[in-house]
């Protein structure tokens, strides 16, 4: 780490970053997204100062030092664990020694975990194109997120993943919890066969399952790269017979143009 220190009028200019969680005048923390995307974008063969651009850092500010220091301990990290690794291990610490090293078994199931709640969360975003046919990017609210992650669990029989679960997803564990005690779930209209408000989204994520090899991912980031790679295919490059042989994009345009 290095030993500059920030000014105030630095602390509130990488604040402002998005991959920025929290910063004092002698430290930085980057959100988890941050890092998956470093490396990424590393894999890809871009220096870890071009990433560090790109993302809207100001290099003078941080110096190469923390730089080049943050990405080998970002790479060291993956390398040894995956996705898992890259969690910032000062924000789960509770004060203990952990008693017990984490098995290979578990690791496996929480990335596997990991994998199922990208999967659904894909799926619920597509389920946002009923009246416009275009598949939305972006993060779903909390409420929808709650109720994914009460799925997986359900679906996996792991209650010890729901801590790994809300950190992808981006919401409190509490905040879980309380969602759970507030409201009362019933079961979703999605797994009706004859429910004619799915076919749009069944017809992509059809589409998406037969013209992708996501099997063949062996990480959270390369299937999330592979994902986000066929939503932007499949609304700008993909003709649609019964859109006028139109993309989605297209045919959307031109229907606010008429």
């Amino acid at each position: 780490m290095s030993k500059i220190r920030f000014s105030k009028n630095e602390i509130d200019k990488l604040s402002k970053n998005k991959y920025v969680l929290k910063v004092s005048d002698k430290a930085i923390t980057y959100t988890n997204e941050f890092k998956i995307h470093f490396i990424a974008e590393y894999s890809k063969g871009k220096t870890s100062k071009v990433i560090f651009e790109e993302a809207g850092f100001d290099v003078d500010v941080l110096g190469v030092r923390r730089i080049d220091c943050a990405g080998t301990r970002w790479r060291k990290a993956y390398k040894e664990n995956g996705v898992l690794g890259l969690d910032d291990t000062r924000r789960n610490n509770s004060g203990r020694p952990r008693q017990r090293k984490i098995t290979k078994d578990e690791i496996i199931a929480k990335q596997n975990a990991e994998i199922e709640y990208l999967m659904a969360e894909v799926e619920l975003l597509k389920k946002l194109e009923l009246h416009e046919r275009q598949v939305k990017k972006g993060k779903l609210v909390a409420a929808q997120a709650f109720m994914l992650i009460k799925s997986i669990v359900n679906k996996l029989h792991l209650n010890n993943v729901i801590k790994q679960l809300c950190n992808v997803a981006g919401v409190s564990r509490s905040g879980y919890y309380n969602y759970l005690k507030s409201k009362k779930l019933g079961q979703s209209m999605s797994r009706r066969r004859n429910c004619w408000d799915n076919a749009p989204q069944e017809s992509f994520f059809g589409h998406m399952k037969d013209e992708i090899n996501y099997k063949s991912c062996s990480s959270l980031e390369e299937l999330q790269l592979m994902i986000d790679d066929y939503i932007d295919y499949y609304n700008n490059e993909r003709c649609q017979w019964n859109l006028k042989k139109l993309t989605p994009v297209k045919y959307r345009n031109q229907l606010l143009a008429s």
